[in-house]
């Protein structure tokens, strides 16, 4: 009997050491992310503040143009943000993660604690680096615990970036296609497409399983997870332009009334408030900023922009960003990088404010 006490107050006293080293890590961690240029910038916005922050471009580049621009084969250099929904933040590498295309890709990331763009390569088995018609749309996601950054190929492939190892694999016959959205279900830990045509399904331990059918169309949708919520919202599209629906974190589905906006990735950049966790939607035509609240399934107007106020430039060029530790949302965009903390409209009781769905 004693010896059984024993090793359960051994055991009990490694667990707790293991906890206390893990919480120390995770201390130190964010005192790196908060001592950065970012999370100086971080700290000292109040809600509603939009601001821009300079940071380091890749050796040989003037400017953010130099960065988020491609060389095509008849001279024009061209954006590779348009028409996509969002990039990613790893919280734990500290950096961001996005390709853009238009005709050639580029692999870029942000780290934060260096306040330094890279552009990544394309060792290993990478996706096609030329693509004659298309743009990023909402064909990546990350799996920040694994450490793996996924592209959607043509011809049912994913091509899989293991971050630490900066090597690409070909992952092929998902069963997933098209110029649609994926997005790592942290959760449920698996990858969540919708197949056009409202065919859900998911990707996990080298398989894919299909999942039920969405409102959601697929084709041109957007979606992303809510690391404040657990949850995913899937929306819009061209055959589904206000449809909503949300895979929350036990992997019950929930549907909502329409939108009152047309939804697209053409026109709609998709992310989420960190502190209160409802998702934000940038339309990029109407120069606007909407808020929706999925526990009321409400629509508030944050913020419209005359044409002279707009910071994202005619082409609306404009990727957000959620940096979750540090409660703000980084914009990347050709006419500079901003950081914005949300201001929610749910904050005041006047209902008034709603939209009408």
């Amino acid at each position: 009997m004693q010896r059984t006490s024993r090793f359960r107050y051994l055991l009990l006293l490694a667990v707790l050491v293991a906890c206390l080293t893990l919480e120390t890590a995770s201390a130190h961690e964010f005192e790196r992310l908060s001592n950065s240029t970012l999370g100086k910038i971080a700290s000292k916005l109040k809600p509603g503040d939009f601001v821009e922050i300079n940071t380091e471009l890749p050796a040989g580049m003037a400017s953010l143009s130099d960065l988020l621009r491609v060389p095509v084969d008849d001279g024009r250099r061209m954006l590779i943000d348009l028409w996509t929904d969002l990039a990613h933040w790893d919280p734990k590498r500290h950096r961001t993660f996005f390709i853009g295309i238009r005709k050639y890709k580029k692999f870029i990331s942000y780290d934060a604690e260096s306040n330094a763009w890279q552009v990544l390569g394309w060792e290993g088995e990478p996706p096609p680096q030329h693509v004659e018609l298309g743009h990023t749309y909402g064909r990546t996601a990350l799996d920040s615990t694994r450490g793996h950054y996924y592209w959607l190929s043509p011809g049912q492939i994913l091509s899989r970036y293991w971050i630490d190892e900066e090597r690409w694999e070909a992952v092929p016959g998902v069963k997933i296609g098209g110029y649609i959205p994926i997005e790592w279900h942290e959760k449920l830990d698996m990858l969540v497409a919708i197949n056009r045509g409202g065919k859900m399904v998911a990707f996990s331990k080298g398989e894919t399983k299909s999942i039920g059918a969405s409102v959601v169309d697929g084709y041109h949708s957007v979606g992303s997870y809510n690391r404040t919520r657990g949850d995913m919202l899937f929306a819009g599209g061209n055959a589904s332009r206000r449809k909503l629906e949300l895979i929350e974190a036990d992997g019950d589905v929930r549907r909502f009334r329409d939108a009152p906006i047309n939804i697209s990735v053409a026109r709609t950049a998709l992310s989420y408030d960190p502190k209160s966790g409802n998702y934000l939607f940038l339309q990029r035509q109407e120069r606007q900023l909407h808020e929706f609240n999925p526990d009321l399934d409400e629509w508030r107007l944050i913020r419209e922009w005359s044409e002279s106020e707009w910071p994202f430039g005619k082409e609306g060029s404009s990727t957000p960003v959620v940096i979750d530790e540090l409660g703000v949302i980084f914009w990347q965009s050709e006419m500079g990088i901003r950081v914005y903390r949300h201001r929610s409209a749910f904050d005041k009781p006047d209902r008034r404010q709603s939209l009408p769905n």
